[in-house]
């Protein structure tokens, strides 16, 4: 069994393409890792993404065993063109890999951000991508884990 590495993922992009990165960016699974019915979603003009009901686990496709966890979604824009950001809970099994992450950033047309952390191994990563290109992509190991981490009971 994996120690988990988890913390926020933030995701920016346009309206259309968080919708898209939802709807084929990530399969329902259970805790068992099987594949259940697709994501339905309700984003009618472009200018609001709305997804609720959702009580499963959702396997971030093109990645080793990251995961992420939301119940409801609800981001509303001015204009179909603004980037909004987009924030999920992920656990990833043993850290973040950067490199699946680029490409689902490249896929999608969309920027990612995160800082995840490992309370077994005591590490947090960092993760930073910008118009595909990777800005931050850094490990912190702590020596006094409760007392320099910034989430130490994450």
């Amino acid at each position: 069994m994996p120690n988990w590495c988890e913390g926020f993922l933030k995701v920016r992009g346009t309206i259309p393409q968080l919708k898209k990165f939802i709807i084929e960016g990530f399969q329902l699974v259970d805790i068992f890792g099987n594949e259940l019915e697709n994501l339905s979603i309700d984003c009618n003009d472009g200018t609001s993404l709305e997804v609720s009901g959702i009580n499963e686990t959702l396997w971030l496709k093109g990645t080793h065993r990251n995961f992420c966890k939301f119940d409801d979604i609800g981001i509303y824009s001015d204009s179909p063109e603004t980037s909004e950001v987009l924030i999920l809970y992920l656990q990833a099994a043993w850290c973040i890999e950067t490199e699946p992450l680029l490409n689902v950033c490249k896929k999608f047309e969309v920027d990612m951000k995160i800082q995840g952390f490992e309370s077994g191994m005591q590490f947090s990563q960092i993760i930073e991508i910008v118009d595909g290109k990777i800005l931050q992509d850094e490990i912190i190991h702590y020596d006094n884990w409760d007392w320099d981490c910034p989430c130490p009971l994450m």
